[in-house]
């Protein structure tokens, strides 16, 4: 399932995300060695944000995959792509939430550990948290990989309808041109014409 050709471009573009952001060396030859095991080209195992976001990848095509058998839906990866960003934005957001909550809590009572600076830059790539932990804010970097994620899939998407109408607008077109053809040439008289 995961080496499936219709699935190359969904990993090439996790891969390049991940090559990008959240420096890795992961390669097309490695899909299986990344996507299962979360292990790069040589063989090390990915670091915890890479990890964590190959098994958002990984949710998110199990979902289109498994439409593509039982809804009968084409596989979009461009669409399976972008909602495997939003996931994983959404738990980056739940982690620096859940980091600014622990700091907030610990200001209002007489307990004075706060979150170390290790855990705060543990995933710098994505979000960056302000010191003493009352804001926090996306990269720049994965906002843009996130937009053009969408305006990818929407592109996309404007091709598919713009294909499906020249389609139809084609068989509406060969259905005029016999209509015409069998109007200048009537069936002898007598003959009944096909589907009377």
């Amino acid at each position: 399932m995961i080496t499936c050709c219709k699935a190359a471009p969904l990993w090439d573009a996790c891969f390049n995300f991940s090559n990008a952001l959240l420096v890795t060396s992961l390669t097309r030859g490695e899909v299986t060695r990344a996507i299962i095991f979360n292990m790069d080209a040589g063989g090390k195992v990915l670091g915890e944000t890479a990890a964590a976001f190959m098994r958002h990848a990984l949710s998110a095509y199990y979902t289109a995959a498994t439409k593509v058998g039982a809804d009968k839906r084409i596989f979009d990866w461009q669409a399976t792509y972008y909602f495997a960003l939003c996931s994983f934005r959404d738990a980056v957001l739940r982690w620096a939430m859940s980091i600014r909550a622990h700091n907030t809590k610990r200001k209002n009572t007489n307990l004075v550990d706060m979150v170390s600076e290790n855990t705060l830059t543990k995933h710098a790539a994505l979000v960056t948290i302000k010191k003493g932990c009352d804001s926090f804010t996306l990269t720049h970097a994965f906002q843009k990989a996130i937009a053009t994620a969408k305006t990818d899939m929407d592109a996309h998407a404007e091709e598919k309808k713009a294909t499906k109408k020249r389609a139809a607008t084609e068989r509406e077109r060969a259905k005029r041109s016999a209509q015409r053809t069998e109007n200048q040439n009537p069936p002898p008289q007598g003959v009944a014409r096909i589907g009377e």
